[in-house]
């Protein structure tokens, strides 16, 4: 295509156009007595939850906090008072904790972190939008930012090693876990990076945060085998592998790292890149599906697959990268990171989806592909039982039927991102487009569906087996006797 021809006498370029051209500068002008063109307003990079989520009903209530508020979105709700005034305790724990580590005076050691976060906060407001921020003067910002974050220091500290009574009621401690992963209800990383500079070195910080993000996830480990059980008990018991500090995993710290040089954005961002893995956008880039890749994004169903021959494994890994498929002579095998559903599961999950589409969120969409994923397999509660059964899910929800109504309801409104899961799907279509595979599959799953159903019917063609090969014997042995 040809560049287009800029002529002479064309009339002057607009003021909005020259602003969008020039990045929103604020310098931007067109002549002394032209009006100051206003700048572009930045991306939040942490954004509210966008109208798209909000208007869908059966969701609304899993995006605001319940107990407690953190950051300017929520700050001041009534019904948020009892925890806001726990947080000044919870800031004198964590300044006491520093000063018993530094021996100095309490407030020396308060005076030094305010400051920190003093430092920071000019940074940290531009993380919200704008029009909440600065609805907040800069001091109550900074005092909003160093209580938040040091109740969250506190809260994480004290649920990783569960030495302290953070003074508030069991079920407050639950919602409190809950509130701490919305995406309205974050604190921007640099924050927390300057209240945890005077405590433990950065390495010990970071692994207690690895710590605290694996308690929290929402997946459960691939079943161990039996005879394994006595096996790593041993060697737990020989290594004394019981400390804490075993918790923590190298590939989960370099997720917090793979956000680049300015590190992780807050919480919910660690939590995110902890699930999709540290190579999630090489992954994305090595999806490759053949000369064909534009296939659909809709799946047939567990159970669809398994009467054409697929099997259904847990990985190894929990990542939601870690999604993989292969052909066998007869049989295909589609391998899942496991998934625990219960009643947190769903507000930790569309918090993440609301935050992949944000235009800050790095590394393609994962979250939300997975889940787009999930949900094509499930049609109603047997696709789920079907996973089940694998353990892909683990269902502490209720019954099988509601599991497949909150992906269902999930699901609905989202867009996976069109190269994920490709080698995956192009290998799924391959094997439906087998001439011998799917007949073959049906009809061995239909016999093994009537002969081995249950024990009895194992016995019994067992039996029937065991008959047929003594009456060939005894046959034999009338026609051919053995002469002496």
């Amino acid at each position: 295509m040809e560049p287009p021809v800029v002529h002479a006498n064309s009339s002057p370029t607009p003021e909005w156009l020259i602003t969008i051209m020039d990045d929103g500068d604020e310098s931007s002008t067109t002549g002394g007595s032209q009006p100051m063109i206003p700048k572009i307003p930045k991306i939040p990079k942490i954004p509210k939850i966008p109208k798209m989520f909000r208007d869908i009903e059966s969701n609304k209530n899993y995006y605001d906090p319940l107990v407690v508020s953190i950051g300017p979105y929520h700050h001041g709700k009534p019904e948020l008072q009892e925890i806001e005034k726990l947080k000044i305790k919870m800031a004198k724990k964590y300044v006491n904790g520093i000063r018993v580590k530094s021996n100095h005076d309490d407030q020396d050691v308060a005076s030094a972190l305010y400051q920190k976060v003093k430092d920071v906060a000019g940074k940290a407001k531009e993380y919200y939008d704008s029009e909440s921020s600065q609805a907040i003067d800069d001091e109550s910002f900074t005092k909003m930012m160093f209580l938040d974050g040091c109740f969250v220091l506190q809260y994480i500290y004290s649920s990783v090693y569960a030495q302290q009574d953070m003074g508030m009621k069991i079920h407050h401690t639950v919602f409190v876990q809950r509130d701490l992963f919305l995406l309205e209800n974050q604190l921007p990383y640099i924050v927390l990076q300057a209240l945890m500079s005077t405590t433990f070195e950065a390495s010990e910080w970071k692994e207690i945060i690895c710590i605290f993000i694996k308690l929290n996830k929402v997946h459960h480990p691939p079943p161990i085998l039996r005879w394994r059980y006595w096996l790593i008990d041993s060697v737990d018991f020989i290594f004394e592998r019981t400390n804490i500090k075993s918790m923590g995993n190298s590939a989960d710290e370099r997720a917090m790292e793979s956000t680049g040089n300015s590190g992780p954005l807050h919480l919910l961002d660690i939590m995110r890149k902890t699930l999709v893995g540290p190579e999630a956008k090489k992954t994305l880039l090595a999806q490759t599906a053949g000369a064909d890749d534009k296939l659909s994004q809709r799946y047939q169903s567990a159970k669809e697959l398994k009467t054409a021959g697929i099997r259904f494994r847990a990985s190894k890994s929990y990542y939601y990268t870690d999604v993989r498929f292969s052909s066998r002579l007869l049989y295909g095998k589609l391998t899942l990171p496991a998934l625990s559903i219960d009643d947190s599961t769903k507000s930790m999950l569309l918090n993440m989806l609301a935050f992949e589409t944000c235009p800050d969120c790095p590394d393609g969409s994962w979250v939300t592909s997975y889940i787009c994923f999930i949900d094509s397999l499930i049609n109603n509660a047997e696709d789920v039982s079907i996973l089940r059964s694998k353990n892909i899910l683990l269902n502490c929800l209720g019954s099988d039927q509601e599991v497949a109504d909150l992906f269902n309801g999930i699901g609905k409104y989202l867009a996976p991102h069109p190269r994920a899961y490709l080698g995956v799907r192009y290998g799924i279509k391959m094997h439906f487009s087998s001439r011998y595979k799917i007949p073959l599959a049906k009809w061995m799953d239909e016999w093994g569906h009537t002969y081995f159903r249950s024990p009895w019917t194992v016995i019994a063609l067992l039996g029937a087996i065991l008959v047929i090969v003594l009456t060939a014997i005894q046959t034999y042995a009338t026609l051919y006797p053995l002469h002496k």
